[in-house]
């Protein structure tokens, strides 16, 4: 009886130390598991921050696009301000999604990801009204200042104002 009991004793021993390595292990493969499951939900969201600002960017180029086709198709020589505030609005949308993007390391490039210069080359018309409508505006600055004051600076107008290089600023 003695005996029986001490094996019993022995044999619940072990089987509660294996029952504890069991548990040890099972709870280091869940950590390993909720470690690797957080890091692909990061991934996810880089990812799909990425997308979003892609979409927001390819909105806005759509819609640069519509007033190209719009002011082909009416013919018209000039922007309204209302367009113009558009454009400008774009722009700054364009540029902060490049910028966002370039910063998280998404940056694709050409063909597949396009910074305002090359949208907007991609739109003659509304890039010579556009570039135009800037030179007007930066002529009618000047000209409402101060008479009795020299203006040396003029304003930066065209490329230069759009953060544009000097060569790729030539409106078609």
């Amino acid at each position: 009886m003695n005996t029986t009991l001490v094996l019993l004793t022995i044999f619940f021993f072990a089987a509660l130390l294996v029952a504890g390595i069991f548990y040890y292990l099972t709870l280091q493969n869940l950590a390993h598991i909720r470690r690797e499951v957080d890091r692909l939900q990061i991934q996810a969201r880089a990812e799909r921050a990425s997308s979003m600002l892609r979409a927001e960017r390819s909105r806005c180029q759509h819609e640069l696009q519509a007033l190209e086709t719009d002011l082909g198709a009416n013919g018209r020589n000039a922007l309204t301000a209302q367009e113009l505030t558009l454009v400008d609005n774009h722009r700054a949308s364009i540029k902060e999604c490049v910028d966002a993007l370039k910063k998280a390391g998404d940056w694709l490039g050409l063909p597949f990801d396009l910074e305002w210069v090359d949208i907007l080359q991609r739109l003659p018309r509304l890039n010579a009204l556009y570039l135009a409508s800037l030179d007007n505006g930066a002529l009618l600055a000047n000209q409402s200042s101060d008479p009795g004051v020299a203006n040396p600076l003029p304003a930066p107008t065209g490329p230069a104002a759009m953060g544009a290089p000097a060569t790729a600023s030539k409106p078609i």
